[in-house]
Formats: C-alpha cells, sequence, structure tokens
C-alpha cells in the first residue's frame, strides 16, 4: 500500500511539474492579451465617461 501511495505522489508531483512548466510557457502569451483586453476596456470607459461629460445643455 505504501508503494502505490508513493507511486501515485510521485505521478502527481510530475503532472504538477508538467502543467506548471505549461503554464509558465503559455504565460507570457496569455499575459499581454489580458492587459491589452484590461486596457482597452479602462480606456473603452474613460472614452465614454468623457464623451458624457460634454453632453450638451446640462
Amino acid at each position: 500500500m505504501k508503494d502505490l501511495s508513493l507511486t501515485l505522489l510521485t505521478y502527481r508531483h510530475k503532472l504538477f511539474n508538467i502543467i506548471l512548466t505549461d503554464v509558465i510557457k503559455l504565460y507570457p502569451l496569455v499575459f499581454p492579451l489580458f492587459f491589452i483586453d484590461r486596457a482597452f476596456l479602462f480606456s473603452a470607459v474613460y472614452l465614454k465617461i468623457k464623451s458624457v461629460d460634454r453632453v450638451p445643455g446640462r
């Protein structure tokens, strides 16, 4: 039984390492997209607020 748990533990460790390396590889690709998306969202909201401020007849 101890042998089995040890095997599972090493397997989990290997799997975790694989996932971690994949995430580290993908992070530089995903992060800029996420950042650009956020920046775009903020600029859109900011411009909307600015255009609302310039509404005539207030």
